[in-house]
């Protein structure tokens, strides 16, 4: 689930990992790890990707990966908070 990987990453943060390298680590690494990644773990043409928006760069703050947005499964939107945050 999103709520696991977004805590997961955080920990990682937490232990001394750069917020890119817990965000590969719950996605594209662990794929490999688990050898899944002949159809997941990377967004590409016939992959199996989960998508997320989220309101803050998870980059500066990894906790941000926490509040998502929106979440896109295989192409289809799962789960939808727009328009949180939009003004004119």
């Amino acid at each position: 689930s999103i709520n696991r990987v977004s805590m997961e990453a955080a920990n990682f943060v937490a232990l001394g990992m750069s917020p890119m390298d817990a965000i590969r680590s719950s996605t594209s690494l662990a794929a490999k790890l688990l050898k899944v990644d002949d159809h997941t773990g990377q967004i590409a043409e016939g992959y199996d990707a989960d998508l997320v928006v989220v309101e803050r760069n998870p980059l500066q703050d990894i906790r941000a990966l926490q509040d998502v947005i929106v979440i896109i499964s295989n192409g289809e939107i799962v789960r939808n908070r727009l328009p949180f945050g939009i003004t004119n």
